[in-house]
């Protein structure tokens, strides 16, 4: 922020010394606080969608711990795709004969008609 402040005099003075155009100091003064007031904004800005980010990160991170702790095996499979989305350490340790993936289809047709 100090560096992109500090370029306007920069650019400035070298226009006078070129183009022998006058030096504009209120215009300077008001471009380095225009630029430092446009860094400062970009840099809240990038700092806040960080944060949403890493607090998402998280929670999420949390959940899973909390899930992992429990004795009980947890399956968390997305509806329409069937696809597992989580699988605790207790489900992990459990076998699933392959007679059962019929029934499981079965059960979880009637339970979506309940």
């Amino acid at each position: 922020m100090i560096l992109t402040a500090l370029n306007l005099p920069i650019e400035l003075f070298g226009r006078k010394l070129m183009h022998d155009e006058p030096f504009p100091v209120v215009n300077c003064i008001v471009l380095m606080f225009y630029e430092c007031v446009n860094c400062l904004f970009i840099h809240i800005i990038i700092t806040k969608i960080g944060m949403i980010f890493v607090e998402s990160e998280i929670l999420r991170n949390g959940n899973d711990q909390l899930l992992n702790s429990l004795e009980e095996g947890v399956v968390i499979q997305r509806k329409d795709t069937k696809e597992i989305v989580f699988l605790n350490s207790a489900a992990k340790n459990l076998q699933r004969p392959a007679d059962l993936e019929d029934k499981n289809e079965y059960d979880s047709v009637t339970n979506d008609n309940l």
